[in-house]
Order: C-alpha cells, then sequence, then structure tokens
C-alpha cells in the first residue's frame, strides 16, 4: 500500500492520490486501506516515515565503510546521486509536505521529527569517522552534518527542478567546499572529482 501510494503521489501529487486510486493500484479494498491506517492523513506519514527510514540506512551504508576524506565525498556525492534517482513521488511527498508545514503544526511537527533524527544519525557517523582518525571536522559533527545535509538537498533541488542541469560544474565546487569541513585539501578534493564514477545522472 505504502509502494502504491508513493507511486500515486508522484503522478498525481498527495491530494490527488485518492483512496479509491490507492485501493487499485494497490489491488486491495478500501476497508483494508482504513484498517491498516485509518485516515490518509495517517497514510502518508507513514509513508514519509518509511522514506525517511530507506534514506538513513543507504546513509548508514555509505559512510560506515569509508577509510579516508576522499572516500567520504564519494560517499556523499553517491548518496546525493541515490536520493535523485529515487522514484518521483518520493520528491513530490517531500516538497508538498514542506509547503503544508508552513501551515499545518502537525505536519510541521513530523517533518521537523525526521530532519531531528537525520541530523543525529549523520552527526553519529561523522563524530565516529573523526574518532577513527579519518577525517578531521572543522566544526562539531552536528554542524558539518547540517552543512552537508544542506549543500546535498540544494544540489537535489537543482538538479530536480533544472529540465537540463549542468551538474559536473558544480559537482567540482560541491567537493571543493565539503573538503575542508573534512579536513582535506580542497584543490585536491577537487581533482578528485574528475575520477570515473563521479556522476550525477537522471533516471526520470
Amino acid at each position: 500500500m505504502l509502494a502504491a501510494t508513493r507511486r500515486l503521489v508522484g503522478r498525481h501529487g498527495i491530494e490527488g492520490a485518492t483512496f479509491d486510486l490507492i485501493t487499485q493500484e494497490a489491488d486491495v479494498g478500501r476497508g483494508t486501506i482504513h484498517w491498516a491506517y485509518g485516515s490518509k492523513e495517517r497514510l502518508v506519514l507513514e509513508l514519509l516515515n518509511a522514506d525517511a527510514a530507506a534514506r538513513l540506512h543507504a546513509l548508514r551504508d555509505a559512510i560506515t565503510p569509508v577509510a579516508s576524506t576522499e572516500e567520504l565525498v564519494d560517499a556523499f556525492v553517491a548518496h546525493v546521486e541515490w536520493f535523485l534517482d529515487e522514484e518521483l513521488g518520493v520528491h513530490v511527498l517531500l516538497q508538498e509536505l514542506g509547503s503544508l508545514a508552513l501551515r499545518e503544526p502537525s505536519v510541521r511537527d513530523a517533518l521537523a521529527s525526521r530532519r531531528r533524527e537525520w541530523g543525529k544519525v549523520f552527526a553519529e557517523l561523522l563524530e565516529a569517522k573523526n574518532a577513527e582518525g579519518v577525517i578531521t571536522l572543522a566544526d562539531e559533527p552536528r554542524v558539518v552534518a547540517g552543512m552537508l545535509t544542506a549543500l546535498g538537498h540544494g544540489l537535489a533541488m537543482h538538479a530536480l527542478l533544472d529540465p537540463d542541469p549542468e551538474l559536473e560544474p558544480l559537482m567540482l565546487r560541491a567537493r571543493a567546499c565539503v573538503a575542508p569541513m573534512l579536513g582535506a585539501d580542497e584543490s585536491v578534493m577537487a581533482g578528485e572529482a574528475g575520477r570515473e564514477g563521479a556522476r550525477f545522472h537522471r533516471s526520470r
């Protein structure tokens, strides 16, 4: 049901993804959705939570094995790329909920909770790599995590909203910006950006 809702949100938006359409897409009865989630609002929030959990899992998988600053920057690039390649419903959900959060306290609280969890996990991962001597954080882990998150989100939104984004030059500069936060020389990191595999692509 969550997967069906995600697909429909990508096609029609949150409001357009009605219970009737969800029952058809998921091939379940309307009563089943009501029994499982109770309301459309609850279903959407459960989808938000499921997608957030998937992003956190991917973040842990990306950062846990890195053994150098260069690898961590590569992991940052790869994670933004992975997020870009998520199905459209993931992005529509976040954008529409972000707008709703400006006027709906319950939505704002739900998004804030997810952001706090993300920031906490990201900061803990960075702090662990700092303790291992893999990186040298230029500021508190939570601050660096917040800056990297903001940069990654901005790059992703630019790519999603621009029909023909020129991301290679942006990524060269992004790598150079990220490097000092992790204790690496920005000129070295900028040079690393030309390596095979450090590429953005879009599947949609």
